[in-house]
């Protein structure tokens, strides 16, 4: 097994008889962390595709700014930048969604942050993105308030409550 940095070597002189052997052990350095990419998914709002190109989300995510912030270390992968199928979808009822939450799941991101246009001033979420918040939760995935600043999330860059 080959020694790596931060690896301790260490090598013990044996007197046997007439000869000397010398025996290496390398001591494995089990603190260090292994580069583990996270996998990241952005869901945003069909309501949003009239006006939103996505840069900002996507400035957030490679600037690691806004709900990013919580990764400045981390390895990351956008995995999926995806848009729900409207207010008025019924999770049972809409194979379209169905079929991406599907390809979500298979991905199993380490977490999906919640497009600032997934919270409306007025109305909160709406009962389609509440229906992913529940989907994702209950198949262990965090939920995270936010992708880019905005005065309309005091908690971004925190995970949803259950």
């Amino acid at each position: 097994m080959p020694a790596f940095c931060g690896d301790i070597l260490i090598c013990i002189r044996v007197l046997l008889s007439l000869s000397a052997h010398v025996f290496c052990f390398v001591i494995l350095d089990m603190e260090k962390e292994e580069n583990i990419t996270k996998k990241i998914v952005i869901l945003t709002c069909l309501k949003s595709v009239d006006c939103c190109t996505g840069a900002a989300c996507l400035a957030a995510f490679n600037n690691r700014t806004g709900a990013f912030q919580r990764y400045q270390a981390e390895e990351l992968e956008l995995s999926a930048f995806f848009h729900c199928n409207g207010c008025n979808s019924v999770l049972e009822q809409d194979n379209g969604l169905l079929e991406k939450l599907d390809r979500i799941l298979k991905i199993h991101p380490d977490a999906v942050h919640l497009g600032v246009c997934t919270l409306k001033k007025e109305t909160g979420r709406c009962k389609t993105i509440e229906q992913f918040i529940k989907v994702f939760q209950d198949n262990g995935i965090a939920v995270i308030d936010g992708t880019h600043s905005s005065p309309r999330l005091p908690n971004i860059g925190m995970p949803i409550a259950k």
